[in-house]
């Protein structure tokens, strides 16, 4: 028997519930559960599960299920006595919210709390792939509206063959730089979403933005200029 898998459909966060293939072993870790969900990391490495709630309402929580890690322990002494393969509800926590969010100040919380609502454009309270992408699309667009008229301007300027050919190259090449940035800034993005469900919810855009406001707050009290001193980040909203 050791080595088959048991069924489960398990449901984290706003995410449709899914079909999971779980080992039957003496233990379940939330390493276990993550990978069978299909999340990925970076966005695992801060979620943890606390437990699995049954359609009855009762929890099986996750140390009684990381019991004994006995190899000869036998089927009948592993997790799935506790856990019999149904549906479940799982509960879990972000360690950012936990670790970070409680640092924060009400004006700072404030200040993402505008953030979120400005991304969330039709005000679901979730922020979807497709809002983010028309956020960031909005951005490169700016920017090249920018760069044209700055290369206009300067295409005015001279008459040089040389010199034109130049500015329009560069044109160009920055054009490319920016499809690059806005690729990178929606990829930045969408790792907010932390259960999979495709879309970002507020506790989930709070606990992503708390790491970043805090950096940035260290290094002002020490009076360090921010301006290049912090490592890269995707500014969603300015």
């Amino acid at each position: 028997v050791r080595g088959l898998t048991m069924s489960y459909i398990l449901k984290i966060g706003h995410a449709e519930p899914k079909e999971v293939s779980l080992p039957n072993c003496p233990v379940l870790t939330p390493a276990t559960v993550l990978k069978a969900l299909g999340i990925p990391s970076p966005q695992n490495l801060n979620i943890i599960i606390t437990g699995f709630k049954a359609s009855d309402g009762s929890v099986i929580y996750m140390e009684q299920l990381e019991g004994s890690s006995d190899p000869e322990a036998s089927v009948l002494d592993n997790y799935t006595t506790l856990l019999p393969p149904g549906a479940y509800e799982l509960e879990w926590t972000d360690k950012r919210l936990e670790q970070n969010v409680k640092k924060l100040t009400e004006d700072q919380i404030d200040q993402v709390k505008q953030q979120f609502e400005k991304l969330d454009i039709d005000g679901d309270g979730f922020i979807s792939k497709e809002e983010f992408s028309l956020f960031v699309g909005n951005k490169k667009n700016e920017r090249l509206a920018s760069l044209r008229r700055s290369t206009d301007e300067k295409l005015q300027s001279t008459s040089d063959p040389h010199e034109l050919k130049a500015l329009e190259e560069s044109y160009q090449l920055m054009k490319e730089r920016f499809d690059q940035i806005e690729a990178h800034e929606l990829n930045q993005a969408l790792q907010k979403d932390l259960d999979g469900d495709g879309r970002v919810n507020w506790d989930e855009f709070l606990a992503s933005e708390a790491p970043l406001i805090l950096a940035k707050s260290q290094v002002l009290k020490k009076g360090i200029p921010t301006r290049g001193m912090l490592p890269k980040k995707t500014d969603l909203v300015t």
